[in-house]
């Protein structure tokens, strides 16, 4: 708890407001019933398209992950979000990192480095801090509280 408000405090003090749509464009919340939703079509043979996907993506994001709230305050764009969603997945709906990374528009090239069960983030965020501009870093975390802690020391740390 020390260290989330010695990053609250250190964030505001920088006196910077964030554009959360970056952010929120790079998180992916996957709810348990997503996943039956997407295991059922699986078995039915029917591969979730792009468009499936982004929507129930796009729907996590709005209702429990804070966007909804994040575009009222003008720090994020639905519409923005929605394309960047159809952008990063492919038609099958499955991501496309290389396009998740991106730079000045262009698909990364750098290599995908991915630790699950991230927990809080901590190690993960030093990581990829770390090797900005040698790899790529995801986090993967089942618990929703534990995802909220990574995305948070996601858009605090880029002050820090």
């Amino acid at each position: 708890m020390r260290r989330e408000v010695a990053r609250l405090a250190a964030f505001t003090r920088a006196g910077v407001t964030p554009r959360l749509g970056g952010y929120f464009c790079r998180s992916f919340v996957f709810s348990s019933r997503l996943l039956s939703e997407t295991t059922l079509e699986a078995t039915q043979r029917r591969a979730p398209s792009r468009q499936a996907a982004a929507e129930q993506l796009l729907g996590a994001l709005r209702h429990t992950f804070g966007l909804e709230q994040a575009a009222r305050l003008g720090l994020a764009s639905i519409a923005r979000c929605e394309r960047r969603l159809q952008r990063v997945l492919c038609p099958r709906g499955t991501l496309r990192w290389a396009r998740i990374f991106r730079t000045a528009g262009q698909p990364s090239t750098l290599p995908l480095k991915l630790e699950v069960a991230s927990g809080t983030g901590d190690w993960a965020a030093a990581q990829a801090l770390a090797e900005v501009g040698t790899a790529n870093w995801a986090a993967l975390e089942l618990r929703h509280d534990r995802v909220y802690d990574i995305f948070s020391r996601m858009v605090l740390q880029v002050t820090q």
